[in-house]
């Protein structure tokens, strides 16, 4: 009976992650920063030696999208488009923050998908994403001129989160 126990435990851990991974709703994973000031961050700015990325450097205009994205992560490719379309929005600033990734990879990823971002910080070690409590990419923040968190999207932006979630928080920020 007692060789049966591992198998057991990890039947159990491995349907608990399989329920979790499949969840319904990604939105009931509130953020702690909504309503609330944008964790602040300095990051190296993208092929810009010495420059940085700040967000102090995009308060006081209009609304910000700050979106954690890599050229490894599949569903980041999936949502690019829409990411687009939100760059394209009069008065939005889009920030990407490329995590984790070698600046080769994020260049072809810009170079064959397109670079829609105002900006590109890069989070080489994680802090950034850690700060904001990213726990997979893709994650979207929507954020108001004045710095604060309107709107949180995990996992990638599909068209209808785009007119369903994405322009109201947009509006919501303006």
């Amino acid at each position: 009976m007692m060789r049966f126990v591992p198998l057991i435990a990890f039947t159990a851990l491995a349907l608990a992650l399989w329920v979790g991974l499949y969840r319904d709703d990604r939105d009931s994973l509130r953020s702690t920063f909504l309503d609330e000031p944008a964790p602040a961050f300095s990051v190296p700015k993208f092929k810009a030696e010495g420059e940085t990325v700040s967000l102090e450097g995009f308060k006081g205009g209009g609304p910000v999208v700050l979106n954690f994205w890599a050229s490894w992560c599949g569903p980041c490719i999936v949502e690019h488009p829409e990411i687009t379309k939100l760059s394209k929005l009069d008065g939005v600033r889009v920030i990407g923050m490329n995590y984790k990734d070698k600046t080769a990879d994020a260049q072809r990823f810009l170079d064959r998908y397109g670079n829609p971002f105002a900006a590109i910080g890069v989070d080489e070690r994680g802090r950034a994403a850690i700060d904001y409590g990213v726990a997979a990419l893709p994650e979207t923040f929507v954020l108001s001129g004045e710095g604060r968190v309107i709107y949180k999207h995990t996992g990638p932006i599909g068209p209808g989160d785009y007119d369903e979630k994405l322009l109201p928080a947009i509006e919501a920020a303006r």
